[in-house]
């Protein structure tokens, strides 16, 4: 579909997307299936496959998930990770006033050892979201902070991101 028709069936299908989201519909669900009846409409429908097929057998994503996993697994069966969130969290309750900041600097440092944005958010996010609320932070605003601090994982060496604003930031010096 080219033109006003395929902007029109596009918008219809980004719509019924967003609509399903606000359901809880899964999340994974409703993306690939938004875009498997929009590779339909476009009589190519083995493109979604092909799409992922590509992301799935990215060098840079092999990379990441098999250092994250690995990483992840010494961490659980040492038990450092609860350690070192509840000692973050120690910490963290001595200074009430920046308790937030503080949260989000906590969840973006430890996210710069870690390239999964989830993985780190699991990790923290079950020691630092309840001390939040159990100070009075509204459920909401305590799960933002934990979510901000992910972006730790822009500094992370594996990301490909990093890498290439690094690159930006060496060629504008």
């Amino acid at each position: 579909m080219n033109g006003l028709p395929g902007i029109i069936f596009g918008t219809i299908c980004v719509i019924a997307a967003i609509v399903l989201l606000i359901k809880r519909y899964d999340t994974k669900t409703v993306l690939f299936g938004t875009g498997f009846v929009m590779t339909i409409a476009a009589l190519k429908p083995l493109l979604a496959f092909d799409a992922f097929k590509n992301s799935m057998t990215s060098t840079t994503l092999i990379w990441s998930i098999c250092s994250v996993m690995g990483f992840s697994y010494v961490m659980k069966i040492t038990e450092v990770d609860k350690h070192l969130v509840n000692g973050l969290a120690k910490i963290l309750m001595k200074v009430r006033p920046a308790l937030i900041p503080g949260v989000v600097i906590c969840t973006f440092l430890v996210n710069i050892s870690l390239n999964s944005a989830a993985g780190v958010t699991a990790a923290v996010g079950a020691i630092f979201i309840p001390l939040l609320i159990s100070v009075g932070v509204k459920p909401a605003m305590a799960a933002a902070a934990v979510i901000f601090g992910t972006w730790g994982s822009m500094l992370s060496r594996g990301s490909v991101i990093s890498l290439l604003s690094l690159k930006y930031l060496i060629w504008k010096l």
